[in-house]
C-alpha cells in the first residue's frame, strides 16, 4: 500500500468567519494546504467523536487509533495525548491507496 498523504494536526483555532480549523504542523509534500486543512478538520473531528464513543462505553478506554477503509484510500488517524492530563496533544492523519487486484 502506498503512502497518499500525511497531516500532523494540532490545536483548534477559529478563523476570522467564525469556522473552526485545526492547525497544520506538517503536511505531506504531495498534498495541498487546502486538502490538508480538510482532512485534519474532519477526520480530527470524527476521531475526538470516536474516543467520546468508546470512553461512553468504559470511562478506562482510550482511543489508540481509528482505522477507515473504503474502496480506493485507507485513512489512519491517530492522537497524541498528553500524559499529565490525558488531553489531545495533536494527531496523525495518514492516508493509504489500497492496491487494486488480488491482494485483500
Amino acid at each position: 500500500e502506498d503512502v497518499a498523504g500525511f497531516v500532523i494536526c494540532g490545536s483548534e483555532k477559529v478563523d476570522e468567519t467564525g469556522e473552526t480549523h485545526y492547525e497544520i504542523h506538517r503536511k505531506g509534500q504531495n498534498m495541498s494546504k487546502d486538502l490538508a486543512q480538510k482532512y485534519a478538520d474532519r477526520f480530527t473531528k470524527l476521531a475526538t467523536l470516536a474516543r467520546g464513543v468508546a470512553r461512553d462505553l468504559d470511562p478506562q478506554n482510550e482511543l489508540l487509533y481509528l482505522r477507515i477503509k473504503a474502496k480506493k484510500q485507507e485513512v489512519l488517524i491517530a492522537p497524541k495525548y498528553q500524559q499529565e492530563t490525558n488531553d489531545i496533544k495533536y494527531h496523525i492523519v495518514s492516508l493509504q491507496n489500497i492496491q487494486q487486484g488480488g491482494q485483500a
